[in-house]
């Protein structure tokens, strides 16, 4: 049920994540992430995925519950508006560093089904100026993403935050990553 490096475009490399059933902190302060607390029966997580090109990172994990119900708890808990804060911080861990100023922001809830899985995701987008040339004064305006995206079916809930640049292509790849896990969740005996 894990993304992997197959479901997504070429271009794609893995990296350890840091997280395990043993070690998840979550990623955000304040927010803590860890479904730990709800699971009962597993709790897996797969290598991180980056793109060699853009730096795109998707990072996924699989829970499996007791029973259908406490699926359906963790998936609202953790789609709350609370996650918000931790999309947020994230697309802003992406700038730090970089002589970049934050113009504008978009926060949406993605709800849908899709075969039979439910997809809810909080995602955040940033409009960001930055800085090529101070003495020249030139810009660029570029766009970065950060989401949590959980995806339910029957007692499994798959998790895939993702941090990138938004442009059209990782659009296309942000959708791609979300079509993979509703197939592998569809196809499983969840």
């Amino acid at each position: 049920m894990l993304l992997t490096r197959a479901d997504l475009p070429a271009g794609f490399s893995t990296f350890n994540s840091g997280a395990s059933p043993t070690n998840n902190s979550g990623s955000c302060n304040g927010v803590d992430l860890d479904l730990s607390a709800l699971t009962e029966s597993a709790e897996v997580y797969g290598a991180g995925l980056q793109n060699d090109d853009s730096g795109a990172d998707y990072v996924p994990s699989v829970y499996v519950f007791i029973s259908a119900k406490q699926a359906a708890q963790a998936q609202a808990l953790y789609t709350a508006r609370v996650a918000w804060k931790c999309s947020l911080q994230l697309a802003h861990d992406r700038l730090r560093g970089l002589p970049a100023t934050v113009t504008g922001q978009k926060l949406q809830l993605v709800a849908k089904t899709m075969s039979g899985v439910s997809v809810r995701a909080r995602q955040a987008v940033l409009t960001v100026r930055a800085v090529l040339n101070a003495r020249s004064k030139k810009f660029l305006v570029l766009r970065v993403e950060a989401s949590l995206i959980f995806f339910r079916r029957g007692r499994a809930v798959a998790e895939v935050w993702t941090v990138e640049p938004w442009t059209t292509h990782t659009q296309r790849t942000w959708n791609d990553a979300v079509s993979a896990v509703v197939r592998r969740l569809r196809d499983s005996s969840f």
